[in-house]
């Protein structure tokens, strides 16, 4: 009976590393990390529909945490669906897959001319420019937030990290149509709200 309990157990881990390796080749792949796990059908419309766009705007990720600004890597999951956005990001040709730990200047030299700035946040109540502002004397000085051009994703109150590992085209949706307001068809906003 043992015998048999760890043969089965090889057999999935086995599968799960060969789904592991699926995943991973995919995302390399020309479609974007959005088109490689759910909703593929969708991220390649969305991605397309992207591409047609007039605009390209600059976008600026995330927000302070005390004294480091947390990014996404260029090849990160968020890297890639903004890549499939069709929209410049400051870190696009940054090799990592992970998160990059900077310092407020090192992010405001490089992204505080950012046209759109989207940040996750956890709170009770939604975030507003007051309340980003004083969560950092130097807020206020990124172009997007002199613009009003600030979009809040609550993870307090949305699904964000429970939907998006395995839906990354409802993330991109929401790129997109904060990204390209030309771009008609889109689903609406379903994790950023403007401020």
């Amino acid at each position: 009976m043992e015998v048999i309990k760890l043969i089965l157990t090889i057999i999935q881990l086995l599968i799960g590393v060969a789904l592991i390796v699926v995943i991973m080749f995919q995302s390399g792949k020309g479609s974007g990390l959005s088109g490689a796990i759910g909703g593929g059908n969708d991220s390649y419309s969305f991605k397309a529909k992207a591409k047609t766009s007039a605009t390209r705007p600059s976008v600026l990720m995330d927000k302070t945490t005390g004294s480091v600004w947390y990014v996404p890597g260029g090849q990160s999951t968020i890297g890639k669906i903004l890549a499939d956005a069709n929209v410049e990001y400051s870190y696009k040709d940054n090799k990592s897959n992970g998160s990059l730990a900077l310092a407020f200047e090192e992010v405001y030299d490089s992204a505080g001319n950012a046209d759109l700035w989207l940040f996750r946040y956890n709170s009770a109540t939604p975030t507003s420019y007051t309340q980003l502002a004083s969560e950092h004397h130097l807020h206020s000085m990124i172009k997007a937030f002199a613009n009003r051009k600030c979009y809040g994703c609550n993870v307090e109150t949305t699904l964000f990290y429970e939907e998006t590992p395995f839906h990354p085209e409802l993330l991109l949706n929401d790129i997109i149509t904060i990204a390209h307001p030309d771009i008609k068809g889109l689903s609406g906003l379903r994790y950023y709200k403007p401020l």
